[in-house]
């Protein structure tokens, strides 16, 4: 039996999705994609923690008889996304599918966080192209919250799973990993349509600093990792590394505040400027 009439509802479900909210932003473990370290046990343990707390609010919310929203799910998606728990990120999205709910532009990113939490560029890469399908589906649909299309931080997400995944990797899978991640850079910027990068914003994805020093550490590990001095290839990676630190959102580099795989990054390509 219902226990909400329908104001009720609505003002349950804005309090209870403002709870998991503000138990999300209250954490510690902030991420960041760029650091691509695993973050330590305790952190992990302080994120699963995290998603019990949220969970549990979530479960209250429907004893209460309040019906989840999309910004509901998300906060859901989020912590299981802080928690590298993909499979019940995916469980979420179906719930949320099956209540005839739409996922956004922060549902799919979640996902995709998610994955790259735990390393995992082959599930952030299905979920990329489940959100393009989804997207496409939808592009003729009146709600513009709903028609997927790649943005910057989703962008990032992706790259972030990469990364992560590199961290304990054979050099074969690196060269493989930091290659996907730059190629995905250039599709991006000439406009190809490889997983549909000819749809990012690529003046957004230039100005971003973070984004673009995350390319940067992919370009100069890729670099390094191939043997043959003087090839095309790494003639092509430091001139990219070089450009990138052209972009004005790099210039404003505090290098203070750069990861030591960022900074490392950053001091090498500096030295291929000269």
């Amino acid at each position: 039996q219902k226990l909400l009439d329908k104001s009720g509802d609505t003002k349950a479900i804005e309090v209870y999705t403002e709870l998991m909210q503000f138990l999300i932003d209250g954490s510690t473990n902030r991420a960041s994609t760029s650091k691509y370290s695993p973050e330590s046990g305790s952190k992990d343990d302080n994120s699963n923690t995290l998603l019990l707390k949220v969970f549990l609010v979530f479960q209250e919310m429907k004893t209460a008889g309040a019906e989840p929203d999309v910004a509901c799910y998300n906060a859901l998606l989020r912590a299981c996304a802080r928690a590298g728990d993909f499979v019940r990120a995916q469980d979420v999205l179906a719930q949320m599918q099956a209540t005839d709910l739409s996922p956004n532009d922060n549902s799919w990113r979640e996902l995709l966080r998610a994955a790259a939490k735990i390393g995992r560029s082959d599930l952030a890469e299905s979920i990329w192209r489940q959100a393009l399908v989804y997207g496409n589906r939808r592009r003729y649909t009146d709600d513009p919250e709903t028609k997927w299309m790649p943005t910057l931080k989703s962008f990032a997400a992706l790259v972030a799973s990469y990364m992560r995944e590199a961290v304990d990797s054979s050099k074969a899978a690196q060269m493989r990993l930091f290659r996907r991640a730059v190629s995905l850079y250039e599709a991006a910027l000439y406009g190809d349509d490889d997983l549909g990068m000819n749809r990012l914003d690529v003046n957004e994805l230039l100005d971003s600093q973070r984004t673009m020093l995350l390319i940067l550490q992919a370009t100069v590990a890729l670099e390094a990792l191939i043997v043959s001095d003087g090839t095309d290839e790494r003639r092509e990676l430091r001139s990219t590394a070089v450009s990138i630190l052209k972009l004005e959102s790099c210039q404003r580099v505090q290098t203070h505040r750069l990861s030591w795989t960022a900074l490392e990054a950053y001091d090498t390509a500096r030295k291929w400027q000269v």
